[in-house]
């Protein structure tokens, strides 16, 4: 029986104990009742207690908590109270039972009852003080009795016991004096004086008390009050915390808070584990002196002895250290409490460290090193006494290395305020007794002797006793340093270990290599590595002298490093720890020598050696109830595959001895292990298994002829031909193939086959030329897979885990390789037609139909991005991501295949397993687990809904997209749409819905297709309560601005028509109602702020193309007008259907469609709005046939109506489609041939006029059809010009068309550019101004800026809608300078735009000053636009100071510089002061940059180091001041220089050079909550030319800066980089430099054989998604820049001009030679641009490839996009042909327009352009260019 349990309840006691608890009120009432009877009866009757009495009351005690009635409480306690009092003298009547009640009845009983009552003080308050006064009268009654007995001190003992129970719930601060009375040494005698004269029964009794460390004697009330007390203050001030121990770190905390000058008591800042020492005294008043001088009273008497105090026993000594161990705590808490001093303790800790017997005890040992500790921060004197007297204890058997192990962590403790050198002594002083010799030996054997004495304990052996000796050395040590957490601590202690290992198997070695994979656990990486280095050394060295012993002990300990490590997979020490097993691992057999022979013992030893470390390996990793290691680092990639090399170079095989041996270390290993070659692992070398330096280690002729021997027979299973294999493999391959085969193997055992696909996206695999291999051997291992399933040879082979497998080799059938897709088939053929249960499981079935999915969205992507396909594809829902081919071909091919071997399967899967596989074909349709809403969408529902269909057909899946529109027919349903959710609940879901919306509260896509299927599901004609949900399910959708709502609203829609046809009229109306208020709201296709905006009124950019702010702009037009393009063909669907069926129908049709014609002159005019309007004309032309055919009233204003909304599409210029999607560009031609065909035929001979408008529409048309045909058929050669127009255009059509609008006369005459077409509008024109002037493209005409011979110039000019900034400077030109209304109309034009838009004609307005007369408007409005803007002014400045000179040695003035002069003084004059100090701080900066370049010139023909040199110390001296920026980047500040950042570049007479800043930039669309602004600090470099006129640069890339804002406008995805140029002075200028980018002149040199071989080793194989998109990005460019090289005619095309980026676009630099003039005055160049092999190589190597075709039909597309916007481009160039510019000559403009070909049609002019690429391509003056440049300037090409 235990001293401190209670001894466990009988039946009757613990059934009691249910019942009074029972949640049963009556019952447990009644019970209670019951028992309190029986107990006040024998209460009544004062007889003795037996068993079932004492039950009855410990019921009672335990009844508490659940009483209710207050007269029960009122019984119970006074039950309790009587029966308390009488404990003290209670007799009981069954001594011979007493075991069950333990230690004596008397304690058991008055324990409970003291427990319940107060537990009945806590739950009711009222109580307390009763509780309380009962307490205190019990302990008078057992002070008053004269003559007391043991029963009354068993009762006693009772009592206290009871109060430590429930000291949690104490607050009787009465209590507390009164007990300390009980240590009256009086009393304490009268304990020993009756056990001496105990009778032979009480004797009994106290023998219960008996065990190891328990006795009854007085020392047990000493030891029972202090260990109450210490409760007590544990739980009063450190709840669920040791006493001492937080003391100890509470004064360790505020210590090192004094340490960092913090201020102690900082109780806000840090909240402390104890309260504070004032506060303490404040809580227990007076009562804590008391109890500190009992305390010390106490320990005094227990260190030097007393009468009581008799220690006859080991037992009665165990009781002394508890009684000791409690007091000592509390004068601990005492000092804390700062109302003991250390002199009250110090007789005592010394006492104690002085006695072994004390410190070994487990309580008082503990309490005084924690005491010492804590003492230590008051008097250090303590700290070194206990550093003096701990580690004698280290050699007794009682002190075990937990004991130690925390014992360590206080002596850290108490090492805080001592020094540094006292903390290296003590490690020392510890490390010394780590000696095995003779006098260390003598010293142990007295040490254990001494340690032994006063205990138990029998004689020690001296082996035994050194082992546990350097134990505890060692677990301190560790311990200790652990704590310390200093890592020169660690580092020293490891340092130490180190040096006393011998490496032998001595205990003291063995202990120490614990000891140093206990450092693992807490050491800094470095440290860890180092231990790491050490077990690796000592391996190696216990291999060297054949020591297999100590090579067993060390793998023993890395077994234990690695359990520790083996759940922490994603720390830095796993990854540490598993490098370097594997580095071990595969360096065994390192040679010097590569690929010689080695005999069969060598490597058998090497083997021998390797599999040591097999088991550690193995316990690292995950074992087999765990996911596999998923490793993603290349390096443990690359060992792994090493180690796996190694194995079986030194002849590890499954028929090997070792493999037998270590099989299931092996297996585990096998399963983690990344594959042997993948994409992952490829290090871009093509021939990386060929020269992988393990693979070429050589090996033993027996080994090499037994791996070929395995392989063989793995590629005959795989029904491969092994001949060549046999007859022409290297070693190199047959030891990988052998090295994949040993592998795969194991991981085939272990129920994972898909792995060995993951081989064939390594290319190496490929170059190496093993792919066909590498497919027997995968389709060999899943046959043996297959076979394992049914009888499994390893535990960890999971069946279950099949569809796994399953699903991810259908994901290979989706490879770029051919050969890979082809082995996948054949495995995933083999596995389902073995297993065809693999299928019948939502993990491989929903995959198969997700690849389904996926690969369809390929195909359609396609169709969608063309130019730009997605090649990867990802489904959420079975977490499968497919890396797919760019090719159009390789997607519909592999489509095909994959729909073949699905149908082949499900069949086969069905005939097996019908039943389930139907059902997992419901689950997956009901699951709209994609995210998708339409269905219709979804491929591999449609083939699951046709899987479902042929079970009853018996028809096989066609290859064709299924329709889900009667997927409702396959589900058992009740007639109705109804669901259960009431009418009410979903109207008031409607509702809410509806007010969120209207609000512009975020609601989500799901949330509003719930709350419309539950509308829709409550519609019912029979319920009159339904029509409010009807409107409620129309009119949501067209309140939502996400296209993905309304086309599964009107499938909703559909339902309720096809279920309830009654309803349909209704529903139709409210759906036509619905769409015309959306139209007046300017909803959807009638929104135009999405509109594009003409280039020469947008911004300009000097950025890279972005590709992603085009498909941004893009979508936001599509997904507004796709809602109202879904309604129009829902419209013209149900009006064919329905428009015979009611009179009602069709008038509601007519009114809507009506309204929405008139209205389509408001409509949007992007390019993607063709498509829905002529849908919208097409229904028109519908309706107006039914009104025509019924003569209804409708039909004459739907006639005027259809050709004025057909009309308004042609007001604005012509447009090509936007974007890639073909199958939208073939939409809209088919809506123009069918809407065409349709006016052809309609007869509007009875509508006065519209005979004429019809015939003016289709020459529109007509045009229109043509573009687009071309547009979609760039590459064809049939034109369809004049097909559709009802004759040519004639000046009378231009007079209809002025006299509608005259926008339609002003493109009618854009498009059919002819003479007397424009004669006839510049007629109309003059005649009529006013009517034209809210179109800016009248002014061309009006003016005749063509030829200005003819000027008439009209008063209302000054109030036309202003033209673009570039016609604005045009104007400022002659003739029409001399014009005043010509000026104030450009004037006015330039002032209405913002400064950022004409910032970018800064070199255009300083050249239009040369033509300023004495009205001066250019230069008024230079000068108001610089006080405008500073960057504005800025730039003015630079570029005026470029132009001021001819040369560019500044010595001959340009005629135009006394007017820059003059426009500079007054520039400056008008300066605010902040923008004169701005402009000084920033000018100066930029003189003191350039000014290096002045400097340098004394250096040109010094080397580039002393060049370098005397850059950096300029740089050094330039101070950077606040705002200060880059001239060719105004709009980021320069915040620091890399001041060594500085280059020379390579020029014969002049200094330019290259130099990097910290530029500070403004974050687009990227603000805070606050609104604030966000910037980053970017690194910019630029190249600063001194001697160079930079102005053709200049204005080449504002030309192509031009180009790439029409290009994106017109959603063409090209490429270019227009970077910045800025002149600043003559002959200066800054450069941007082009990013990650270097010339093919570079790459040359760098010994890159081509083009081609570069993209290889940048981008990866052909094959790679990484290549194909760099080949993309290579064509869009290249398609670019060839277009602009033609029409601005770049010459110096060499290969130092050229660039390539990290993202594989090709860029060109330094246009000094373009327009008409060419380097040397020779003109080598005579292509029209540079097109060579290489770069076709690039682009797949000939001119059949798709890559060529994109290349080409890009080219045609910038052309075609370009050509309208010829006199845009034409008008930037003219204010420079005055300029000086070397590049102009008189034809310059002549021949410029002449490239473009404006009088040719789009099919001539793209016939024209693929003449150009035809005539590019090889063409041999750029051979012999690119050959000159090489000879004379040592270019490579």
């Amino acid at each position: 029986m235990q001293h401190y349990g209670i001894s466990g309840d009988s039946l009757r006691l613990a059934a009691l104990k249910k019942l009074v608890s029972t949640p049963l009120e009556k019952t447990r009432g009644k019970v209670v009742q019951a028992v309190l009877l029986s107990t006040h009866k024998i209460q009544k009757e004062e007889k003795q207690l037996d068993c079932v009495d004492l039950e009855d009351i410990i019921a009672l005690c335990h009844s508490v908590p659940d009483l209710v009635s207050e007269k029960t409480r009122r019984e119970l306690f006074k039950c309790l109270s009587h029966q308390l009092l009488q404990c003290l003298n209670q007799g009981f009547s069954f001594y011979g039972t007493l075991q069950n009640f333990g230690p004596t009845p008397w304690s058991y009983l008055t324990r409970h009852i003291t427990s319940g009552l107060i537990t009945f003080a806590n739950h009711f308050e009222s109580s307390r003080l009763e509780v309380e006064g009962l307490f205190l009268q019990y302990l008078d009654s057992f002070m008053s009795i004269n003559d007391v007995e043991l029963p009354a001190f068993f009762s006693l003992y009772g009592f206290i016991e009871g109060l430590i129970d429930n000291v949690h719930l104490i607050s009787f601060q009465k209590l507390l004096p009164r007990l300390l009375d009980l240590l009256s040494a009086e009393l304490l005698e009268k304990v020993e004086q009756l056990i001496d004269s105990a009778t032979p029964a009480y004797a009994e009794i106290i023998e219960n008390f008996l065990s190891d460390d328990n006795e009854f004697c007085s020392l047990i009330f000493v030891e029972a009050v202090g260990r109450f007390f210490q409760s007590y203050l544990e739980y009063q001030f450190c709840p669920n915390r040791a006493l001492v121990t937080t003391c100890l770190q509470e004064k360790k905390r505020k210590y090192e808070l004094l340490e960092e000058d913090v201020v102690a008591n900082t109780s806000t800042q840090n909240t402390p584990l104890i309260a504070f020492p004032k506060e303490i005294q404040n809580r227990l008043g007076d009562f804590l002196n008391r109890l500190l001088e009992s305390s010390i009273h106490n320990c005094n008497l227990m260190d030097t002895g007393a009468s009581f105090i008799s220690l006859s026993s080991f037992a009665r000594i165990q009781v002394l250290y508890r009684a000791k161990s409690n007091f000592l705590q509390i004068l601990g808490f005492a000092i804390y409490s700062e109302v003991a001093t250390t002199d009250d303790l110090k007789s005592f800790i010394s006492f104690s460290l002085s006695h072994p017997g004390c410190m070994t005890h487990k309580d008082l040992g503990h309490t005084v090193v924690s005491l010492s500790a804590l003492l230590a921060y008051f008097d250090v004197n303590f700290g070194y006494n206990l550093l003096k007297a701990y580690p004698l204890l280290l050699g007794s058997v009682d002190v075990n290395e937990t004991i130690c192990a925390k014992n360590a962590v206080f002596i850290a403790s108490a090492m805080k305020p001592l020094t540094q050198d006292d903390v290296i002594t003590t490690i020392y002083s510890l490390t010394n007794a780590l000696s095995t010799d003779d006098e260390s030996a003598g010293k142990l054997r007295r040490l254990s002797q001494v340690a032994t004495t006063g205990n138990q304990t029998d004689n020690v052996s001296l082996d035994s006793f050194e082992s546990h000796f350097l134990k505890n050395i060692t677990t301190t040590l560790i311990s200790f340093t652990k704590t310390l957490n200093d890592d020169s601590i660690t580092l020293l202690v490891i340092n130490i270990l180190t040096q006393k290992y011998s490496f032998s198997v001595s205990v003291l070695d063995k202990h120490i290599l614990l000891a140093l994979a206990d450092c693992t656990l807490f050491a800094s990486e470095d440290e860890f590595n180092a231990v790491m280095k050490h077990f690796s050394f000592t391996v190696q060295i216990a291999f060297e002298k054949n020591n297999l012993q100590l090579v067993s002990s060390t793998m023993d300990v890395l077994y234990s490093i690695s359990s520790r490590l083996h759940d922490s997979p994603f720390s830095t020490k796993y990854s540490l720890y598993l490098k370097e097993l594997l580095s071990c691992v595969s360096n065994f057999g390192d040679v010097e020598e590569l690929e010689h022979h080695r005999s069969n013992k060598e490597i058998s030893g090497i083997a021998v050696q390797i599999a040591f470390y097999l088991k550690p390996l193995a316990r690292l990793l995950p074992d087999f109830t765990e996911e596999p290691l998923v490793i993603k680092n290349l390096e443990i990639t690359s060992l792994f595959q090493d180690v796996w090399y190694n194995m079986i170079i030194h002849g590890f095989s499954e028929s090997s001895t070792l493999f037998e041996e270590h099989k299931e270390y092996l297996l585990r290993i096998a399963r983690s292990s990344p594959p042997l070659a993948s994409a992952e692992s490829w290090n871009k070398t093509e021939t990386s298994i060929r020269m992988n330096a393990v693979l070429r280690r050589g090996t033993s002729n027996r080994n090499i002829k037994s791996q070929k021997e395995v392989v063989i027979s793995y590629l005959k299973s795989g029904k491969v031909n092994t001949r060549g294999f046999e007859l022409q493999s290297s070693t190199t391959e047959i030891l990988f193939l052998g090295s994949v085969s040993f592998l795969e193997s194991l991981r085939v055992q272990t129920g994972i086959c898909h792995k060995i696909l993951a081989y064939f996206s390594d290319p190496s695999v490929h170059t190496t030329g093993v792919e066909h291999l590498i497919g027997g051997i995968s389709l060999a291992f899943t046959k043996k897979y297959v076979q394992l399933c049914d009888y499994p040879l390893w535990p960890g082979f999971l069946t279950e885990r099949i569809p796994y497998q399953l699903k991810t080799m259908m994901t290979y059938c989706c490879s770029r390789e051919t050969v890979t897709q082809s082995t996948a088939f054949q495995c995933c053929d083999y596995l389902v037609c073995n297993i065809p249960s693999s299928l019948c499981h939502h993990t491989s079935l929903f995959s198969l139909l997700d690849i389904l999915t996926l690969l369809q969205d390929s195909v359609r992507d396609f169709a969608e991005n063309e130019y730009n396909p997605t090649v990867e594809f990802y489904s959420e829902a079975s977490d499968i991501r497919l890396q797919l081919s760019d090719s159009e071909s390789w997607r519909k091919s592999t489509l095909r295949k994959f729909i073949d071997y699905a149908n082949k399967w499900v069949n086969l899967c069905i005939s097996k397993c019908g039943q389930d596989v139907n059902s997992l074909f419901y689950s997956y349709l009901t699951t709209n687990y994609d995210g998708r809403y339409n269905d219709e969408e979804n491929f591999g529902k449609s083939c699951a809904v046709q899987f479902l269909r042929q079970k009853a057909t018996s028809h096989s899946l066609t290859k064709g997209h299924f329709s889900l529109a009667d997927l409702s027919r396959l589900f058992p349903k009740d007639g109705s749409l109804t669901s259960q959710e009431t009418i009410e609940d979903a109207y008031k879901r409607c509702i809410e819905l509806e007010q969120n919306l209207k609000s512009n509260k975020k609601v989500t896509d799901r949330h509003i297709l719930e709350v419309l299927e539950s509308c829709i599901g409550t519609i019912h004609p029979a319920r009159n309560d339904t029509a409010h949900l009807l409107k409620c399910a129309i009119s949501i959708p067209f309140q939502c601005t996400k296209n993905i709502i309304l086309p599964t609203a009107i499938n909703f829609w559909l339902s309720i028509i096809k279920e309830f046809p009654q309803l349909s009229s209704s529903i139709i109306a409210e759906i036509l109602h619905q769409w015309e208020l959306s139209i007046q709201k300017g909803h959807s296709l009638f929104n135009r702020s999405f509109d594009i905006t003409e280039p020469e009124f947008a911004p300009m950019e000097y950025m890279p193309s972005d590709r992603a702010k085009m498909d941004r702009l893009g979508k936001k037009a599509v997904d507004n007008i796709v809602p109202h393009l879904l309604l129009i063909r829902f419209f013209l669907s149900n009006f064919e259907a329905t428009r015979y069926q009611s009179y009602h129908i069709l008038r509601s049709y007519s009114d809507t469609v009506l309204f929405a014609l008139r209205s389509l002159k408001k409509a949007s005019i992007h390019p993607y709005a063709r498509l829905p309007r002529f849908e919208l004309i097409k229904l028109g032309i519908s309706v107006f046939q039914v009104n025509f055919r019924a003569k209804s009233s409708f039909s004459e204003p739907l006639a005027y109506a259809l050709i004025e909304a057909a009309l308004s599409w042609f007001i604005k210029p012509f447009k090509f489609p936007f974007g890639g999607n073909r199958n939208w560009l073939k939409s809209d031609f088919d809506v123009l041939i069918e809407v065409t065909n349709l006016f052809r035929k309609m007869n509007l001979q009875l509508y006065a006029g519209l005979e004429s408008q019809k015939r003016l529409l289709l020459s529109f048309l007509d045009h229109e059809l043509n573009n687009v045909y071309v547009w979609n058929n760039v590459l064809g050669t049939n034109d369809i010009r004049n097909k559709y127009m009802l004759g040519p255009v004639t000046e009378t059509q231009i007079n209809d068309a002025f006299s509608i609008n005259p926008g339609l006369a002003i493109n009618l005459a854009s498009r059919y550019n002819n003479n007397k077409l424009t004669g006839a509008l510049r007629d109309l024109l003059a005649s009529n101004p006013i009517a034209a002037i809210n179109y800016p493209n009248a002014v061309p005409f009006l003016l005749n800026l063509d030829n200005s011979r003819d000027l008439i110039v009209p008063k209302s000019l000054l109030i036309w809608e202003p033209v673009s900034p570039i016609d604005s400077i045009a104007l400022f030109l002659p003739p029409y300078n001399r014009n005043p209304t010509v000026l104030q109309f450009a004037m006015r034009s330039l002032e209405s735009y913002d400064v950022q838009l004409t910032f970018f004609y800064v070199p255009q307005i300083v050249q239009a000053l040369r033509y300023d007369n004495e009205w001066g408007y250019t230069t008024r409005f230079v000068l108001e636009t610089a006080q405008v803007s500073q960057l504005f002014a800025h730039q003015i400045i630079w570029n005026m100071m470029a132009n001021s000179y001819k040369d560019e040695e500044a010595t001959i003035p340009d005629d135009i510089k006394p007017k820059l002069d003059q426009v500079l003084i007054e520039m400056k004059k008008s300066f605010r002061p902040v923008d004169l100090e701005f402009y000084k701080r920033e000018f100066n900066f930029f003189d003191q940059v350039t000014g290096i370049s002045g400097k340098l010139k004394p250096y040109i023909k010094k080397s580039k180091a002393e060049k370098k040199i005397k850059i950096d110390e300029e740089m050094a001296k330039i101070e950077v001041l606040r705002g200060v920026y880059l001239p060719s980047n105004p709009n980021g500040d320069v915040v620091d220089i890399h001041r060594k950042s500085g280059k020379p570049l390579q020029s014969h007479a002049k200094a330019p050079f290259i130099a990097s800043f910290k530029v500070r930039k403004p974050v687009e669309d990227d603000e805070n909550g606050d609104g604030i602004p966000q910037y980053r600090v970017t690194d910019i470099s630029a190249i600063f030319k001194v001697g160079d006129d930079c102005r053709q640069d200049v204005l080449a890339l504002q030309l192509i800066s031009l180009f790439r804002t029409i290009w994106m406008n017109s959603g063409v995805d090209l490429y270019v980089f227009p970077y910045k140029v800025t002149a600043t002075a003559p002959g200066c200028g800054v450069i941007d430099v082009l990013p990650n980018s270097v010339s093919r002149d570079m790459l040359g040199r760098e010994a890159v054989n081509g083009l081609y071989e570069y993209f290889i080793s940048k981008f990866g194989p052909e094959t790679s998604s990484e290549f194909q998109k760099a080949r993309a990005n290579f064509v869009k460019s290249l398609a670019a820049y060839s277009v602009i090289s033609y029409l601005l005619q770049f010459k110096d095309r060499h290969n130092g001009n050229i660039m390539y980026d990290s993202e594989g676009h090709i860029l060109h630099i330094d246009f000094g030679f373009c327009f008409d003039i060419v380097p040397g005055g020779v003109k080598f160049e005579q292509s029209p641009f540079k097109l060579t092999k290489e770069m076709v190589n690039v682009m797949g190597g000939n001119t059949s490839t798709q890559a060529y075709r994109w290349f080409e039909e890009l080219c045609v597309k910038a052309f075609l996009s370009a050509r309208p916007y010829m006199e845009t481009i034409v008008r930037c160039i003219v204010p420079m042909l005055d300029s000086g510019l070397p590049c102009f000559k008189p034809a310059t403009i002549k021949r410029l327009r002449a490239r473009f070909v404006p009088d040719k049609t789009e099919r001539q002019a793209a016939n024209y352009m693929r003449g150009l690429i035809s005539k590019s391509f090889e063409s041999l003056p750029t051979k012999g260019y690119d050959e000159f440049q090489k000879i004379t300037n040592g270019i490579p090409y």
